[in-house]
């Protein structure tokens, strides 16, 4: 199958390499989410207006996928750059829908499961207090992890809790498409 919405400059295809599909164990459905139909256009340069539809879009992938009564798993992903991952240079996003839970993911569960209440939002509060954050709005944080894995790296979270992407209200989704345009700006200033 694939969708095309040609207005917003998104499209959403089954991926030509799946790491799961219908005739794998575990199960799963494996799609590309091209961001952009301008090959050389960074992430970085997107409108405000366009991140917004990419949001959006991913949501109500994340939406249709989820009502296959095999999925238990689904990860919303990017890769960007070659230093990220990414195999392909024309920016894009992965979504992956699985019939199992990964064992990785099993494991960090677990660890939130030690958390008394939301362990992300125990985050929220830490990054509150701490003050370790780079941006506060009314719906979110965003913040630098206490102990970063990589450079730059950030987080953003929503300050109310919310169990999955797919809950997240259009208007948020809206007011942090704005958010990471700017940050990834600020980021773009930042780097070497």
């Amino acid at each position: 199958y694939h969708l095309y919405f040609p207005h917003e400059g998104v499209v959403i295809l089954e991926n030509k390499y799946p790491v799961a599909d219908a005739f794998t164990d575990p199960y799963g459905i494996h799609d590309v989410i091209v961001d952009t139909p301008y090959h050389h256009q960074a992430p970085k340069d997107f409108s405000k207006e366009q991140w917004e539809e990419i949001l959006l879009k991913m949501q109500q992938r994340f939406h249709e996928v989820s009502k296959d009564d095999k999925v238990k798993f689904i990860q919303i992903f990017k890769n960007y750059g070659a230093h990220g991952g990414a195999s392909i240079s024309h920016s894009h996003w992965q979504i992956l829908a699985l019939s199992k839970v990964p064992e990785a993911m099993h494991h960090q569960y677990a660890h939130y499961q030690q958390s008394a209440g939301c362990y992300l939002c125990g985050q929220v509060e830490k990054a509150i207090a701490l003050e370790y954050k780079i941006v506060e709005t009314t719906n979110w944080i965003i913040c630098s992890p206490k102990a970063p894995r990589f450079a730059y790296e950030i987080i953003m979270m929503p300050k109310q809790h919310y169990q999955h992407y797919g809950q997240l209200p259009e208007q948020l989704l809206k007011e942090v498409s704005h958010l990471l345009k700017k940050v990834l700006i600020a980021d773009d200033v930042l780097q070497p």
